[in-house]
């Protein structure tokens, strides 16, 4: 509700950029309670199966930390056979098509604005993919019952 406060003022760039993270956070969430328990922001790659190791070696940071983004997130899960994983396959390709246009927002790495109708579209996209992972991950009251601060618009 937050990034639709937002969109509800005009603010279709904030909004989306709020969609965004929400999108990122469940991934993240997925990878912390799931088996192997990881985190994006510095994934143990001995608990990643040995073939697979090499590729996330490669992100590894002037920090000594390898960590990874919105879609490697979901990719690493779907790699890991999680719950969400069947899901994430089918959605893929729809999700980073709205994501393209975020990434495009001055608040994000481009110059472009985000229209009203691209945050409607992205919305019903993001929303049915989250909607979907709590039906999987048995999350009884979902997205549409967490508590929201303000509770209107």
């Amino acid at each position: 509700l937050n990034a639709e406060r937002r969109a509800y003022q005009g603010h279709y760039d904030d909004a989306v950029s709020r969609m965004y993270r929400a999108l990122e956070m469940y991934g993240q969430f997925c990878l912390r309670t799931g088996e192997p328990q990881l985190a994006s922001e510095d994934v143990n790659v001995s608990l990643i199966p040995e073939k697979h190791r090499e590729y996330y070696e490669k992100k590894r940071g002037a920090r000594g930390k390898i960590q990874i983004g919105l879609i490697d997130d979901y990719e690493l899960l779907a790699l890991l056979g999680h719950p969400v994983k069947q899901l994430w396959e089918s959605w893929r390709d729809k999700i980073k098509g709205v994501l393209n246009k975020r990434n495009n927002s001055f608040l994000a790495h481009g110059m472009e604005s985000v229209s009203d109708k691209e945050y409607i579209d992205m919305k019903a996209i993001i929303w049915d993919f989250i909607s979907g992972c709590d039906e999987i991950m048995k999350i009884k009251h979902g997205l549409s019952a967490a508590k929201q601060f303000p509770l209107e618009i």
